[in-house]
């Protein structure tokens, strides 16, 4: 009933309310009711700053990185966002949890190369507090969207365990991830992920244009098998792999059994192995235990 009752008084101030926020070069200012964020970079430090405060009164203050409230970069051209994506889905005292509470997402950037990247989850209750951190890795240009559309987005992202896995950076393979939340955290959300899988017909044009690749000539397996494997896995059909990778392997071509073991040691590497191996069903990962620790390059 409390539950209820605060659902229902959260959707009638969102009715009356809502966040509102200016931004000077990387300066931010975005208020909710009686809170007001802000993130600026000290002057004489250099480092960034995220201060949260109620009524006037600072009640939260973090240092580090590089902080936006709301995603790092909203204004970026597609890059796998949905065309003409509002980054207002998150907007400060949107409830994206469904415990019926104001929540502000903040995007925490390291300032390295290209990683690494977290969303930090609060929550605007009676006090502040950090719900969850969803760590995105080299994910940019990851968002939120409702993609089943019951009013709560999910966040859709990549898994950069194979990121430098036998090639380069960006030749690297990322699947994609989704991700939802559930009893206080982000996970996988399987029932989304599976509906990206491949048909029998799709599976068989990949293993053609695997084969043809050049890189077989220096028996060296092209980034198109491990990327395709992995696409199966998480899609929900790993029990396709094994045939997969047998057909698109040319049989002239030696190395397919440490090929595997190699590709199942960096596999259990993610941060997500646990809840794919689930979302699988355990099948045929179960047989892949290995002592062996994942190594790139």
């Amino acid at each position: 009933m409390r539950h209820f009752i605060g659902c229902l008084l959260f959707m009638l101030l969102s009715l009356v309310s809502g966040s509102v926020c200016s931004e000077r070069e990387r300066n931010q200012e975005c208020s909710y009711l009686d809170w007001t964020a802000k993130v600026w970079r000290d002057p004489e430090t250099l480092m960034w700053m995220l201060q949260v405060q109620r009524k006037g009164e600072v009640v939260y203050e973090k240092k580090g990185g590089a902080y936006r409230i709301g995603l790092m970069y909203p204004d970026y051209p597609d890059q796998g966002r949905p065309p003409g994506y509002k980054n207002d889905v998150i907007a400060m005292g949107k409830d994206i949890t469904g415990y019926g509470i104001p929540d502000m997402v903040v995007s925490e950037w390291s300032e390295g190369a290209h990683c690494c990247l977290s969303f930090n989850i609060f929550e605007l209750g009676e006090k502040i507090r950090l719900v969850d951190v969803i760590k995105a890795e080299d994910g940019d240009f990851s968002y939120f969207a409702d993609l089943d559309h019951d009013g709560l987005p999910e966040f859709i992202g990549y898994d950069f365990a194979f990121a430098y896995w036998r090639t380069g950076f960006v030749q690297s393979p990322a699947p994609k991830i989704i991700l939802h939340f559930r009893n206080g955290k982000y996970v996988i959300a399987g029932d989304l992920m599976k509906r990206s899988a491949s048909s029998a017909e799709d599976i068989d044009k990949i293993i053609e244009q695997v084969r043809k690749d050049n890189s077989w000539a220096h028996s060296r397996p092209p980034e198109a098998l491990w990327s395709f494997m992995l696409h199966l896995i998480y899609t929900g059909r790993a029990d396709l792999v094994p045939n997969f990778c047998q057909g698109a392997w040319p049989k002239e071509v030696p190395g397919i059994d440490t090929f595997l073991e190699d590709f199942r040691a960096q596999l259990k590497e993610s941060q997500y192995w646990s809840q794919i191996y689930e979302m699988n069903n355990r099948q045929v990962l179960e047989k892949w235990a290995t002592d062996k620790k994942g190594e790139r390059i």
